[in-house]
């Protein structure tokens, strides 16, 4: 069990790390995207695609690695929710 628990742990340090880097990647074209979309709103231009985009890469940066969890240290009612809500099989 300790073994699929440390396997588990490094894919999730593997996830996270790619996430962070996808979420730097998203911050910097949120702010070019914020920048052309006060462009077009000042040159009267359609914005559709830009608040699409603009959408697309919040999205990004409100996601959160979730890791697969076999053993708790914390076992207070708050902490366990948490665990179930990200590990609804268990």
């Amino acid at each position: 069990m300790r073994r699929l628990a440390t396997e588990r742990r490094n894919a999730f340090d593997l996830s996270a790390a790619a996430l962070k880097e996808r979420q730097q990647l998203a911050k910097r074209k949120v702010e070019a995207l914020e920048q052309a979309y006060k462009q077009a709103t000042k040159a009267n231009t359609e914005t559709v695609d830009i608040e699409a985009d603009l959408q697309a890469q919040r999205a990004i940066l409100e996601e959160r690695a979730i890791e697969r969890r076999y053993f708790t240290h914390d076992a207070t009612t708050e902490k366990l929710g948490e665990i179930l809500r990200d590990n609804p099989q268990g």
